[in-house]
């Protein structure tokens, strides 16, 4: 059995380009305060956490035009 810690440090360690994204869709949640845009790519999803509803919104509308 191996026990490790993950560290986030801000960063994604591969870059995704607009290209790859196929759909991009906002979540939250009503029990937590946690504001997260969902992006489906090949492979698999990025779940990418904002600090409010505002700035996932941003990105949510700035994703749209570029999607």
């Amino acid at each position: 059995m191996f026990l490790s810690l993950l560290q986030p440090s801000g960063y994604m360690e591969n870059s995704v380009s607009y290209s790859a994204i196929e759909d991009v869709q906002p979540l939250s949640w009503e029990n937590a305060p946690k504001y997260c845009l969902q992006l489906t790519i090949p492979g698999g999803t990025v779940l990418l956490q904002a600090a409010n509803s505002y700035l996932r919104d941003q990105w949510f509308h700035s994703l749209q035009w570029k999607v």
